[in-house]
């Protein structure tokens, strides 16, 4: 064979095509595209999720929830996650507290009954409804950077909506009232037995209350502007006419509730022997906060709920605040896989932080669950180390 004919009928190899090597590199790229927005898509999820619910903080008494879609009462838990549909209800000298996602809150006062009624969660701004059906509730509408909170609250015959402030609302027979401390409310009355072209309740009259201005609503006054009579209808709060009121005074921060009454007497009826001992633990726990404050800047401490707490729920919110020092960050370590989670709705220098255990949210099963927290400095530095229990059966 000679050389011009191995080179005419040689097997021929082929080029590598750089076609298809480009091709899996586009397919690479997709996927981790792909990818990384399904995880942007999960935790948008997570934070849309808590903007359309509220945690439940029993602060005194019997406390009860209606769930969505039942009709019977049940007892309520601590840290109880409350979403739309949902009904607290408090008994005698009962007190019950709800935390919405951006700071809110709002007291609910002795055997009052509020319904959540619905929630819009939009791009800029959310918006919730909720039915004051009887009873008291003290507002303290917190605005926050991250966002716009519009809450309408309604009685018989008043629309409240509001941004931001403090309200004191009231829907019981023959005293239908609104108290403005802070901020402005927008008070639709309304005819609710009379309704627009979109199935909305027909407005009588719409008014503008500044702070320390009031709306009441005797049952007469109520007849009397569901007829369309002329009335005058916000006035001014008068001096002191809430003092000495209770569920006011707390919420003010003047009053701290506790079981005071029970410990004066017994201090009557053992006076030398209570107070020794009232003054020997007074200085035993400054001795202890005194030493708190010298060993470590940054202090952190759980509100709620309790440590062990039972619950029969699938969702609990763990929430506590900064007490000394400023946090940079905030982790949270669950017994059921031990790895370490940033909140990452905590912002630097925050007084607060929170952290939902669902079980949607993999981070909660039943039997019992320890949850380990700590706060991180500016400079690095480890705050105290907190241990929350929490047994759950569902």
């Amino acid at each position: 064979m000679n050389y011009t004919y191995y080179r005419r009928y040689k097997p021929q190899q082929r080029k590598k095509s750089s076609f298809r090597s480009f091709f899996w590199l586009v397919v690479f790229l997709v996927l981790i595209a792909l990818f990384s927005r399904a995880c942007v898509s999960f935790f948008s999820v997570l934070t849309e999720e808590q903007r359309d619910d509220a945690v439940l903080s029993i602060e005194r008494g019997d406390v009860s929830v209606i769930l969505w879609g039942q009709s019977e009462t049940e007892v309520a838990s601590d840290s109880q996650i409350i979403l739309k549909g949902d009904s607290v209800l408090t008994g005698e000298d009962s007190y019950a507290l709800l935390r919405f996602q951006n700071g809110t809150e709002l007291s609910i006062d002795e055997n009052s009954h509020l319904v959540f009624a619905d929630a819009v969660v939009g791009d800029d701004s959310d918006s919730l409804l909720l039915e004051l059906r009887d009873g008291r509730v003290w507002l303290d509408h917190v605005p926050k950077e991250t966002g716009q909170l519009q809450i309408t609250l309604q009685t018989d015959v008043m629309d409240v909506v509001t941004i931001s402030g403090q309200y004191l609302a009231s829907n019981v027979p023959d005293s239908e009232y609104l108290y403005v401390f802070e901020g402005q409310a927008e008070t639709d009355f309304v005819d609710r037995s009379s309704f627009n072209a979109d199935g909305s309740d027909k407005v009588i009259e719409t008014e503008i209350l500044d702070p320390g201005e009031k709306v009441t609503m005797s049952d007469n006054k109520q007849r009397a502007l569901l007829s369309r009579e002329n009335l005058v209808l916000t006035e001014e709060r008068e001096e002191g006419e809430l003092a000495g009121d209770e569920f006011v005074m707390w919420n003010l921060g003047t009053l701290i509730l506790d079981e005071e009454p029970e410990e004066e007497e017994i201090v009557e009826e053992e006076e030398p022997v209570e107070e020794i001992v009232e003054e020997e633990e007074e200085t035993v726990e400054t001795e202890v906060d005194a030493d708190a404050d010298a060993e470590e800047s940054l202090v952190i401490a759980v509100t709620s709920p309790s440590s062990p707490a039972n619950v029969e729920k699938d969702a609990i919110a763990i929430e506590g605040q900064i007490t000394s020092g400023t946090a940079a960050s905030v982790y949270v370590s669950w017994s059921g896989n031990g790895e370490y989670y940033a909140l990452s709705l905590f912002e630097e220098g925050g007084g607060t932080f929170r952290y939902v255990a669902d079980d949607d949210y993999l981070n909660f099963a039943p039997g019992q669950n320890t949850y380990t927290i700590v706060a991180y400095d500016l400079d690095g530095n480890a705050s105290n180390v907190l241990e929350v229990v929490i047994n759950a059966e569902f």
